[in-house]
């Protein structure tokens, strides 16, 4: 059967999974198309459960602390699946890469978040740095507009944060560009081409 080690259920591989389901699916060998839309079928759901695994050290297990670990490892594979992600599973795919780069991440509440998704606080020697990230899963071909742009950054200002990130699947239009430009280094911005960079930092 699957086994729970503190950290999350483990299936096939060594992967983490959040339900001891998803464990027990991964060793279906559909098991990367039942997890493409973060779902999972009935079916497999109640299948019966495999043979005992042996369940690998989290030092060279893949772990991920707040996405799928399926969806990370497709994700990293082939980036187009970011425009196949729910809003909150982009949120949340987001939210590892700030992990993955050291932060202390918080995800805010999907209703009423204050004009962020995502909180990302890290401490070091030189000081103490808090980053603000909001999330835009949109369609290729739809241009984020200065608007949000703008209004990203009178959170940040009113936060006090350090600096802020918009992170989309698409990409922005020029003057939201040109914004962001003139405030270099509180702003940033990151569209499909940056994302995918990002996250061939981590593969």
């Amino acid at each position: 059967m699957v086994d729970h080690d503190g950290f999350g259920w483990v299936g096939k591989g060594g992967q983490y999974y959040r339900t001891a389901e998803r464990a027990r699916a991964s060793f279906w060998p559909d098991a990367e198309e039942i997890f493409s839309d973060g779902s999972i079928t009935r079916e497999h759901a109640l299948a019966p459960e495999p043979p005992s695994i042996i369940v690998l050290p989290p030092v060279i297990c893949s772990v991920t602390q707040y996405v799928n670990a399926t969806i990370w490892h497709a994700i990293r594979k082939d980036p187009e699946g970011l425009f196949r992600l729910t809003p909150r599973e982009f949120e949340e795919l987001v939210a590892e890469l700030f992990h993955r780069e050291g932060f202390d991440v918080t995800i805010t509440p999907q209703t009423h978040d204050g004009g962020r998704d995502i909180i990302a606080v890290r401490r070091d020697g030189v000081g103490s740095f808090r980053y603000l990230a909001e999330c835009k899963r949109y369609a290729r071909g739809y241009k984020v507009g200065v608007a949000l742009v703008r209004s990203l950054y009178g959170v940040l200002e009113d936060d006090l944060a350090t600096a802020a990130l918009l992170a989309t699947t698409s990409s922005f239009t020029s003057d939201a560009e040109e914004f962001a430009a003139r405030h270099e280094w509180r702003l940033k911005l990151k569209d499909y081409i940056a994302l995918k960079e990002w996250l061939a930092k981590h593969q």
